[in-house]
C-alpha cells in the first residue's frame, strides 16, 4: 500500500496535478503519542545471543532488541534515504526482510532496491547488492553493487555448494523470482560456480504466474514476499510465501524443483 501510494503521488506530482498547500485540517494521528513501531514488516531471531532484529518499516529503520524487549541498537532514522555509514548516518526506505548471524544483520531494503549489511560490532552499514533504482534484469550474474535488483521483500541465509551460510536467498518480489547473493564462493544446485559477491537469479521465469516445474528457471511466482529455510531432511527446501498466487511453495535445495504445498490453484 505504501509503495502504491508513493508511486501515485510521484505520478501526479510530475504532471503538476497536485497542490501541496496546507488545508488547515488536523489529522487524528497528530493527536496520538509517538509510536515505537510503525508497520513493522519482518522479524528475525538470533538464538545464540537471544537478540531480536525488527524491520520497523514505517519508520525506515532497523531495531535490535534483547529477548526481554530492551532496545540495544537503532539503525537508521525516521525518514527514508539510502545512506551508508554509521548507525546515526545510515538510512533505509521501507526495509522488510532481515536475517542475522553473529554480529551481522542482512536487510532487504525494499523501496531502495538494495541488500544492506549491518555490522553490529563495527557500528557500520554498507550496501551488498543493488544500485538504488528498480531493476528489470531477470537473469543477474553481476557483482552485487553493479547488479540492479527489484523490490527485495525477504531474505534468509542458506548454503549452496560452499561453506555453511555462504548465500543469501532473496524473495525478489519485483521480478517474481528467487535470487541468490553469494557471501563466499559457492554453486547453485545444478548450476555453475559463483564467486563471492555475485548476485544471480535462482528460480522463477520472471513472469507473474503460479507455475510449478522441475526446472527452477521455468517455474513462476507472483510477488514472493516471505522465505523460510528448512535445510534438514526430510524437507531440504525453501518455503516461499507467494503472495499474489495465495500459495506456499517449496523450492528444493538439491535441484531447484518448485512444488505446491498449500493454497491457491495448482500450477
Amino acid at each position: 500500500l505504501m509503495l502504491f501510494t508513493d508511486s501515485t503521488l510521484r505520478f501526479y506530482k510530475e504532471k503538476s496535478l497536485l497542490k501541496t498547500h496546507s488545508v488547515g485540517i488536523k489529522l487524528y494521528k497528530d493527536s496520538l503519542p509517538p509510536s515505537i513501531l510503525s508497520f513493522p514488516g519482518k522479524v528475525a531471531v538470533d538464538r545464540s545471543s537471544q537478540r531480536l532484529v525488527i524491520a520497523d518499516s514505517g519508520h525506515h529503520r532497523i531495531l535490535v532488541a534483547s529477548s526481554t524487549g530492551q532496545l540495544l541498537h537503532t539503525i537508521g532514522g525516521s525518514t527514508r534515504g539510502r545512506q551508508d555509514g554509521s548507525f546515526s548516518e545510515a538510512s533505509f526506505s521501507s526495509p522488510q526482510g532481515v536475517a542475522i548471524k553473529e554480529d551481522v544483520v542482512y536487510v532487504a531494503d525494499t523501496e531502495n532496491h538494495l541488500i544492506r549489511k549491518i555490522d553490529l560490532s563495527q557500528g557500520r552499514v554498507s550496501t551488498l547488492a543493488g544500485v538504488g533504482t528498480q531493476g528489470t534484469d531477470k537473469e543477474g550474474g553481476a557483482m552485487g553493487p553493479q547488479q540492479p535488483i527489484s523490490s527485495p521483500w525477504d531474505l534468509t541465509l542458506g548454503t549452496a555448494g560452499g561453506a555453511e551460510d555462504n548465500v543469501l536467498w532473496i524473495a525478489m518480489a519485483g521480478t517474481h523470482q528467487i535470487w541468490a547473493l553469494f557471501l563466499t564462493d559457492g554453486k547453485l544446485p545444478k548450476g555453475s560456480e559463483s564467486k563471492a559477491g555475485m548476485c544471480v537469479r535462482w528460480a522463477g521465469s520472471g513472469n507473474e504466474e503460479n507455475r510449478n516445474n522441475s526446472y527452477p528457471h521455468k517455474a513462476g511466482f507472483a510477488q514472493p514476499s516471505g522465505l523460510a529455510s528448512a535445510p534438514e531432511e526430510p524437507w531440504s527446501c525453501l518455503f516461499v510465501a507467494d503472495s499474489e498466487s495465495s500459495t506456499i511453495r517449496t523450492l528444493a535445495l538439491k535441484d531447484g524443483a518448485v512444488k505446491h504445498l498449500v493454497g491457491g490453484e495448482r500450477g
